[in-house]
């Protein structure tokens, strides 16, 4: 099985929650469709809320979507990544949004 082929999966862009505290990627784990949910078809999108920490570390994820095994794969995606320092010094929250689609 292609993945890369049939499914498309896209983080989108970083939106900070305020203009002040803005965050940048350093590291990120590519994206891949859960294993679950590509059996089982599932399509949609998910929103995640990421509070970065003051050395870029992901300190926590809030997530919401169309499908329990895609927000979870989501959020267990997102705690691999590395942040850069968010410029305010302290943490800061970040909203990304995953799209799977087949």
């Amino acid at each position: 099985m292609n993945r890369f082929a049939t499914m498309l999966l896209i983080a989108a862009v970083l939106i900070p929650a305020s203009a002040a505290c803005q965050v940048c990627v350093n590291q990120l784990a590519v994206p891949k469709y859960a294993p679950l949910a590509w059996a089982a078809h599932l399509t949609g999108s998910v929103d995640l809320t990421v509070t970065v920490g003051a050395q870029g570390q992901v300190i926590s994820v809030e997530g919401r979507g169309s499908s329990p095994i895609l927000v979870q794969h989501s959020k267990d995606n997102v705690k691999a990544w590395v942040f850069c320092e968010p410029k305010n010094g302290g943490a800061a929250n970040v909203q990304l949004r995953y799209d799977y689609r087949l």
